[in-house]
């Protein structure tokens, strides 16, 4: 008896999805890990703020800086978490995994010779307002190999 498109199409996913999940690769633990450890993070600082805004009985002067506090925590995680990888995007690319340094460079559309230069300066290549006799930064070479 021929099964149906259907049934194929979902015993199709469900051992591609099995055998993804039994051998994952580096960049699926590397997303996985993340994913957790920020989720994690999240959670902890927001359970541990909830505790300490029960166990406090404050003035209003201070729950004004409560609020403020908590308002803006999920800004400053985003902010840190954004910067983290920024930074490993721009001076350690290796680490991140190869589609998600391609959606950056797309997203971002930064001149690949400042990333170059950033990456110099980092390296101590490349100092402002010294002559290092290297001029390949400023040639127009149009490449994309950030």
């Amino acid at each position: 008896m021929a099964k149906s498109p259907e049934v194929v199409q979902s015993e199709l996913l469900y051992w591609i999805f099995r055998f993804h999940l039994l051998q994952p690769s580096l960049t699926l633990k590397r997303s996985v890990a993340l994913f957790v450890f920020v989720r994690a993070l999240d959670s902890s600082l927001g359970l541990l703020w909830s505790e300490y805004r029960k166990s406090r009985a404050l003035g209003e002067h201070k729950r004004s800086l409560e609020a403020h506090v908590s308002g803006y925590a999920d800004i400053a995680l985003f902010i840190v978490s954004a910067g983290a990888v920024m930074d490993a995007w721009v001076y350690r690319p290796d680490t991140l995994p190869k589609s998600y340094r391609d959606w950056i460079r797309n997203a971002a559309q930064v001149d690949d010779r400042l990333v170059q230069t950033l990456r110099r300066a980092r390296r101590g290549d490349f100092v402002y307002g010294k002559d290092t006799k290297d001029i390949s930064l400023l040639r127009n070479n149009n490449s994309t190999a950030v």
